[in-house]
Order: C-alpha cells, then sequence, then structure tokens
C-alpha cells in the first residue's frame, strides 16, 4: 500500500472496512484480473477492474 496513513488505521477509528472481488482472468506466469469492491458495509461501492501484468526475470517472476 501507499499513501499518507495507509495500512495504520489513520482516520478509520480503528473499524474494519471489509472488501470483495472475484477473479476475473488467471493467466499462469502473465496476468492477473480481477474486481475489487469496497465501501460502507463491505460491497455496497463501486466495483474496479485491477490487472496486474507479471514478468519473467532469470531469478522468477
Amino acid at each position: 500500500m501507499c499513501g499518507a496513513g495507509a495500512g495504520d488505521g489513520a482516520g478509520h477509528a480503528k473499524a474494519r472496512h471489509p472488501h470483495y472481488g472475484r477473479f476475473l482472468r488467471l493467466d499462469p506466469e502473465r496476468q492477473v484480473e480481477l474486481t475489487w469492491v469496497t465501501g460502507r458495509g463491505g460491497a455496497v461501492g463501486a466495483e474496479t477492474v485491477v490487472t496486474a501484468e507479471l514478468t519473467s526475470y532469470a531469478a522468477g517472476t
């Protein structure tokens, strides 16, 4: 995570904020695509699509 206060509970009064999602594409050693939903009450929020492209290196992926 990045950004001010990321992961430290700053501004969230130590409340829990569940996140949900689903996998859209799993291409082994190449790409992962998933949805990410967060909002008050958990799944009441905008659905965002997250794509991670993986690059192979001699030491691993």
